[in-house]
């Protein structure tokens, strides 16, 4: 679900058995108006993540980046995105910016106040202009399993652990990245 600052979007997938072993199981969209109580049925999307969801500008970004075309067993005929961005005052669902180049997975996005941030650094779309942008690798060398969050529109990782034979290391190393303004 995704709350739109006046609206409740709730995404799914239709239950079938099997799901994407025939046609792909795209992410669908309702969107209840707590004013008057009633729901409202937008279209399928062509994309096939139900989230991460960023309200910006009056749209819902999903920045997952990737796609599936079913494999060579169940094969769609076609890439379908991971991410995409959707208008619920329209239900009109459109595609993400291209990433950069030699991103197949991932995706974090940002907007004047707020953000989602993968779990790991890489492109981050600036919802407000609408271009991708790459985040320095962090000084971490080979640690790994930190936490990533949103503090406003600001990306904070935190801690991690590095493996050094057979006793971790736990780190309580923090760092602060800022989108451009």
């Amino acid at each position: 679900m995704a709350w739109t600052g006046r609206e409740l979007v709730l995404f799914d997938h239709e239950l079938v058995p099997d799901p994407g072993a025939r046609k792909p199981a795209v992410t669908r969209a309702a969107v209840f108006d707590p004013a008057t109580g009633e729901w409202r049925r937008l279209p399928d999307s062509q994309q096939l993540s139900t989230g991460p969801w960023l309200a910006a500008g009056g749209r819902l970004v999903n920045p997952s980046l990737g796609g599936a075309d079913g494999g060579q067993v169940g094969n769609w005929g076609r890439t379908y995105p991971n991410g995409g961005i959707l208008d619920p005052a329209t239900g009109t669902w459109s595609a993400l910016p291209d990433p950069p180049g030699g991103f197949e997975a991932g995706g974090s996005a940002y907007g004047a106040t707020s953000a989602v941030y993968a779990g790991q650094p890489g492109p981050v779309l600036n919802t407000a202009a609408g271009v991708w942008q790459n985040v320095a690798p962090l000084p971490l060398g080979d640690a790994n399993e930190h936490t990533v969050v949103a503090a406003g529109n600001r990306m904070l990782i935190f801690g991690g652990v590095r493996w050094g034979g057979t006793d971790p290391e736990l780190l309580a190393d923090v760092w602060l990245w800022t989108p451009d303004t």
